[in-house]
This record gives C-alpha cells, structure tokens and sequence, in this order.
C-alpha cells in the first residue's frame, strides 16, 4: 500500500541541534515569537496543587495527561 511505501525514519539528537547553533537560537527566538503572539498555545491537560504532585505523578505513569500538568505552588 502506499503508506508503507511513504514511510521513513527520521532522528536527531541535542547534539546535532548545537552544532548548528545560529539555526537553533533563531528557531528559539523564533517560537518564543509565536507564544508571545498566541500563534501557538500549549495544552494545559490541568493545573495541580503541590500538594498534590502525587497525583500529578500518577496521571503521568498512567498516560493520562493530554498536554501539560501544571504544578502550582
């Protein structure tokens, strides 16, 4: 079928993006643009008390979270 003919596997390392330094620091600067202007928004799955962070451990282990847990002071 088509889709397996597609398929390839691509991997890079953090080593790689420092190697190219110039790329990575615009490509920072970059995305930090974008959440500046809302062009792009994180998830947050939910945001837990600290005293609570067992539980933001549990939905972790359990792939349960869908985005970003927040944990709040």
């Amino acid at each position: 079928n088509n889709f397996m003919k597609s398929t390839g596997i691509r991997t890079f390392t953090l080593y790689n993006i420092f190697e190219m330094r110039e790329l990575f620091e615009s490509s920072i600067q970059k995305l930090i643009q974008y959440l500046d202007d809302g062009k792009i928004k994180p998830h947050i799955h939910e945001k837990i008390p600290l005293h609570e962070a067992a539980r933001a451990h549990q939905l972790l282990e359990n792939s349960e979270v869908m985005g970003r847990l927040i944990l709040l002071p």
